[in-house]
């Protein structure tokens, strides 16, 4: 059962993507703030960080940069309402994907899925 770390400050967002996950078989744990997501992402086994940038104690962006720079490299998907934040700056900053809100629950799952089947494969033909 894939195991997904969730830091969300909002607790209505929070609530919404444990159950949704939860329904469809996925193991969760929220945080809301960014110091809880940095420690939970160093020490806990997840299989992918769904990460807001809008946390309190940490910016979202200053935790991913600080996991990446210390080795953890599952796989981060960006969820934020921020819309001063590009998808670019946070592929920048070490994510694999990005997702504005308001988003639909149905996308964000196929998106997470893709994100734990990993790499497609390269045909170097």
């Amino acid at each position: 059962m894939p195991r997904i770390l969730i830091a969300e400050d909002d607790p209505q967002v929070g609530s919404l993507l444990e159950k949704g996950f939860q329904d469809k078989g996925f193991s969760t744990h929220v945080v809301d703030d960014g110091e809880q997501a940095r420690a939970q992402g160093l020490t806990d086994d997840f299989d992918l960080l769904i990460l807001d940038i809008g946390l309190p104690d940490r910016p979202g962006l200053e935790v991913l940069q600080d996991l990446r720079s210390r080795g953890m490299r599952i796989p981060v998907l960006v969820l934020t309402g921020r819309r001063e934040y590009s998808h670019g700056a946070c592929l920048d900053a070490g994510a694999d994907d990005y997702m504005g809100k308001p988003f639909h629950f149905r996308d964000l799952l196929s998106r997470v899925q893709v994100l734990l089947q990993g790499p497609a494969p390269v045909n170097l033909r």
